[in-house]
């Protein structure tokens, strides 16, 4: 339906459910993305305690999860 076949009160809807979509989308793509680094921090945590349960010296963690993680060494060391 073009704009011209339809009435403003129409129009303004349809701009509405297209507004509303792309919001839905987006919200899910930003929950989805949240929530993907909040598991990876909740894991890194958890190889963290792991490692230091096993008597393993701060200096090997860090350069093992800098490894396995890609992280830098500031990186690394927020999670110590």
């Amino acid at each position: 339906m073009s704009t011209l076949e339809c009435t403003a009160e129409e129009y303004y809807q349809v701009v509405a459910d297209e507004n509303y979509d792309n919001g839905l989308s987006q919200g899910i793509s930003q929950g989805l993305s949240q929530g993907i680094s909040q598991g990876l921090s909740q894991g890194i945590v958890g190889a963290v305690n792991l490692l230091r349960s096993m008597g393993i010296n701060d200096e090997t963690i860090i350069q093992k999860i800098m490894a396995e993680y890609n992280l830098s060494r500031d990186e690394a060391r927020k999670y110590l």
